[in-house]
């Protein structure tokens, strides 16, 4: 939690002018360093912002990555929690990933938004998990994100197949937005 006193700069200064205002000096005289502006806000709020926990999803390295459906039980929790919030707080949800990497397979990656615009759990769920790895392995984001959001309809995506070269190796990119 960042001091009440600090939020206002947060919100309105570019991370540039906010290392001027936290006493970093001028950032034209250096190298923007957005450690150095982390360490200093850690020293204005005090100790407890560096315990708080950053929950964090390993979707790359073997061998513990999650199984789709483990992915999929994960953003249901991460929805149960938000439900359970004791306020009326508008909370957002963010993932960020890629779908098919380093081959693009469009044929996968169209399948994942198609069955995550239509809430199909089980089709997230039951993914290969031979197509999910390497860079691939970002889909699970997406299946976390669709527990999540199961309950709500997505209102827009968008999907590039973004090729670096004609033996088709890649990215495919996704984006997508819930409401």
């Amino acid at each position: 939690m960042v001091a009440a006193r600090y939020r206002p700069l947060l919100r309105r200064k570019s991370p540039e002018r906010l290392s001027g205002a936290i006493g970093l000096g001028a950032p034209s005289d250096q190298l923007f360093d957005r450690q150095r502006v982390r360490r200093r806000l850690i020293e204005l709020v005090g100790a407890r912002a560096r315990r708080r926990p950053r929950p964090r999803l390993n979707t790359y390295y073997p061998p513990n990555q999650p199984t789709p459906r483990r992915c999929w039980k994960l953003g249901q929790a991460i929805r149960a929690a938000v439900e359970s919030w004791p306020s009326d707080a508008r909370i957002g949800i963010a993932g960020s990933g890629g779908l098919s990497h380093f081959v693009v397979d469009e044929e996968l990656d169209r399948g994942v938004i198609n069955a995550l615009a239509r809430k199909d759990g089980e089709a997230l769920q039951s993914l290969p998990r031979k197509k999910l790895n390497s860079g691939s392995s970002e889909i699970r984001m997406w299946i976390s994100i669709g527990g999540a959001v199961e309950h709500l309809d997505m209102a827009w995506s968008h999907y590039v197949p973004g090729y670096r070269t004609p033996a088709g190796s890649g990215t495919g990119l996704g984006f997508a937005y819930w409401s």
